[in-house]
């Protein structure tokens, strides 16, 4: 083995750098190349090692074959020292930063699925609460209560029984502050979870109608309150409800107005069968009637008074009011509020979506020759309100376009404008159950002012 040292100094920065070399036939290692015979030959090679002065840090390893030949293939081999270490790390640093973004690339991938997986489940739950105010769907969500001294109103047990014949809505007995009939409906409330799968939440809503029930022996008795202005009016005890359900559309409902309408009635023959001179009948009915007075009577009113005091209640307390005679007279009208309850969110949401064209196919126009001009006027007409299929085939039989018609506004005054179309006769149905019509004035009036009037804000109807 042999080692050689010399030093170079650096003038710049004052140090020096020192260079060994060194040989060994075993420890170094060797390099080969091929001849123009393409066989190896080996040959030894020396280490030159070049190391800061001062410090004696090691920096640079070359390796210089020591044959006497060197080929174009025996080239030296550099080995950094030192920079191994930082090309360690800028290889783990690529690698860390390769594999940062393959994982962000992954999780924006993870990210978008789960979004569109949130944006589908969102329509579901749309489609589901949608799919529970359907018609066929909201009477199964309604339940009915209805207060327990009703039943005893119709002298009978069988009222719950009666209401839950044939009908899609549960009635349950309950018990209220004052006869009435009120509605919950069940709602259900769909969300996500982690799982990523719909859960629904369910809950009981009061709706806001409730039927107000009287027999008829009370509603006399406050009708004949009102009738002699006395504190304890038909229209004082609606505030009084009013006051203790807040937020409800009330509506009244009277038992058995017509049986005390008969009985009203019957006692006035007696009276005038008794002022005819009917005396064996007239002692006959002041028995009764005394007999009837010692009961007690209700005080006799007349339609007048009743009438009266209904417009009061409308006018003070918004109350609706209904007469029902019997049993399966209620039960009808307590069925049929309980579908319109059930489908009131439904109406409200399809009037709300009310487009101003017909559901129907739209019309197409042939470009070339026009056809079809025709059914757009007659889909232009069939938007009035009132207006039939007839009435907008006879318009369009006399005027065939729109053009038409405005041409025929503008050669006449705005009088004869507005009766232009009154006088078209609409015929309807064929043979023998032909009939015939004229459009009429209002709706002529109508359409005039639809098509000549400047203000975009003028009322048509």
């Amino acid at each position: 083995m042999s080692v050689c040292k010399c030093k170079t100094m650096d003038s710049a920065k004052g140090g020096g750098w020192t260079i060994s070399s060194e040989s060994s036939d075993n420890e170094l290692p060797s390099i080969s190349h091929k001849t123009h015979k393409n066989k190896p030959v080996v040959h030894k090679q020396s280490r030159v090692v070049l190391s800061d002065s001062e410090s004696g840090e090691e920096n640079l390893a070359l390796y210089i074959p020591l044959s006497e030949r060197v080929s174009a293939n025996s080239k030296p081999s550099f080995t950094a020292l030192n920079n191994s270490t930082k090309t360690t790390n800028n290889l783990s640093v690529n690698s860390t930063d390769h594999r940062g973004k393959v994982g962000a690339k992954q999780s924006n991938k993870q990210s978008n699925k789960d979004q569109k997986k949130a944006e589908v489940l969102k329509r579901k739950a749309t489609q589901a609460e949608l799919k529970s105010l359907k018609p066929e769907e909201c009477l199964k969500r309604i339940v009915c209560k209805v207060d327990s001294t009703i039943a005893a109103m119709f002298d009978t047990d069988q009222l719950i029984a009666a209401l839950n014949f044939d009908s899609d809505v549960k009635f349950q007995e309950s018990r209220h502050a004052f006869p009435s009939v009120r509605w919950k409906r069940l709602l259900t409330f769909y969300q996500a979870n982690e799982q990523q799968t719909l859960t629904g939440t369910e809950t009981m809503q009061d709706e806001p109608e409730m039927l107000a029930v009287i027999p008829v022996h009370e509603f006399v008795l406050l009708v004949d309150a009102h009738k002699n202005d006395l504190c304890n009016s038909l229209s004082h005890w609606a505030c009084e409800i009013l006051n203790q359900n807040p937020g409800y559309n009330m509506h009244l409902v009277c038992i058995g107005i017509e049986s005390y309408k008969r009985k009203i009635k019957g006692k006035a023959q007696r009276e005038y069968r008794k002022l005819v001179g009917n005396e064996g009948n007239s002692v006959k009915d002041q028995k009764k009637g005394n007999k009837k007075n010692k009961k007690g009577d209700l005080p006799e009113i007349s339609v007048s008074d009743i009438e009266d005091a209904l417009v009061m209640l409308q006018i003070n307390s918004n109350f609706n009011t209904m007469f029902v005679e019997s049993l399966e007279e209620f039960v009808l009208l307590v069925q049929q509020m309980s579908k319109s309850v059930a489908e009131a969110p439904y109406k409200r949401m399809k009037r709300q979506n009310v487009q101003f064209i017909n559901e129907k196919s739209s019309v197409k126009i042939d470009t070339r020759t026009g056809e079809g001009s025709k059914k757009v006027w007659k889909q232009m007409l069939l938007q009035f309100h009132n207006l039939s299929p007839d009435m907008a085939n006879a318009i369009v039989g006399k005027y065939p376009s729109l053009g038409s018609l405005i041409c025929a506004y503008c050669r006449i005054t705005s009088a004869e404008g507005e009766k232009l179309l009154s006088e078209i006769v609409v015929r309807r149905g064929v043979g023998t159950l032909e009939s015939q019509r004229r459009i009429g004035p209002e709706l002529s009036k109508r359409i005039y002012k639809m098509l000549s009037t400047m203000d975009g804000d003028q009322v048509l109807f």
